[in-house]
């Protein structure tokens, strides 16, 4: 028996001492056939074990920084001193961006094995859209875009509500990247059986001879300030995969529109 009474767990201190070695056995196996693997193949396994391994600790420390930060909100607990409560959210911020880069090499490893099950329910694009844009108000603050957000309301359709999300998010973000200083815009409009999302930016543009390029993997412009280069790849996979397209439009000093033109069967 424990000190307080109960019975001790079975098997405990000896889980905990086997997950470490279960943990470097998995990454020894990944690693080897990583190193038998063409180079493109390597760079892709490689990147899923980082993944997959940053995962965990990742999301402890978010659990960890949220607990913090809801001290003080509390009944009968003194409030965080105002700027360590703002160093704080600046830091959940971060992990939430390292969180969506993880996801994103998760996601492009599935893409790439065939193995991301899609899971479809009625959703409203609309709706996504202006989530997502709620989502990075700050982002586009921080890059001097003044964001607007045009949708009819509602846009139904059968998708993957997450996966849409996803598509937005990485074309919201490619816009705030490229936009810098300059308007961004959101529409979202349903032409007869098709749902349109389209993403636009009034920044540097994209030449006619890269257009085709920005689409592959690991793949990023110069000047680029951040990413992994996978984000237009990833939408793209996504969009057809939901049986639509991805369309771009651009020129050098123009900026660039992007435009997603999904389905809306069974959608209502």
């Amino acid at each position: 028996m424990t000190k307080d009474g109960k019975a001790p767990r079975r098997g405990g201190a000896r889980a905990r001492a086997e997950a470490p070695a279960a943990r470097g056995a998995r990454a020894a196996r990944l690693i080897g056939r990583a190193a038998r693997a063409s180079p493109g193949r390597r760079k892709d396994q490689f990147l899923s074990l980082a993944a997959h391994e940053l995962r965990t600790p990742l999301t402890a420390l978010g659990l960890h920084l949220d607990s913090v930060l809801r001290s003080g909100r509390r009944a009968g607990e003194p409030d965080l001193p105002v700027a360590l409560r703002g160093r704080l959210e600046a830091a959940r911020r971060q992990v939430n961006r390292m969180a969506f880069l993880i996801d994103e090499l998760l996601d492009m490893t599935q893409l790439r094995d065939g193995r991301l099950a899609l899971v479809t329910e009625p959703v409203d694009l609309a709706e996504v859209a202006r989530e997502v844009a709620a989502r990075r108000v700050r982002e586009a603050a921080a890059a001097g875009c003044a964001l607007t957000v045009r949708t009819e309301a509602p846009v139904p359709g059968r998708w993957d509500r997450g996966r849409l999300a996803l598509v937005a998010t990485h074309l919201l973000d490619n816009a705030l990247e490229w936009g810098r200083g300059r308007p961004v815009s959101v529409e979202v409009t349903r032409q007869a059986a098709e749902a349109r999302l389209v993403v636009a930016d009034q920044g540097c543009g994209i030449p006619a001879e890269q257009q085709a390029r920005i689409f592959r993997r690991y793949t990023r412009a110069a000047g680029g300030r951040r990413g992994l280069g996978l984000g237009l790849w990833v939408a793209r996979e996504l969009v057809e995969r939901m049986g639509g397209v991805i369309a771009l439009e651009s020129r050098p000093g123009a900026g660039a529109r992007f435009e997603v033109r999904l389905p809306t069967a069974g959608g209502g």
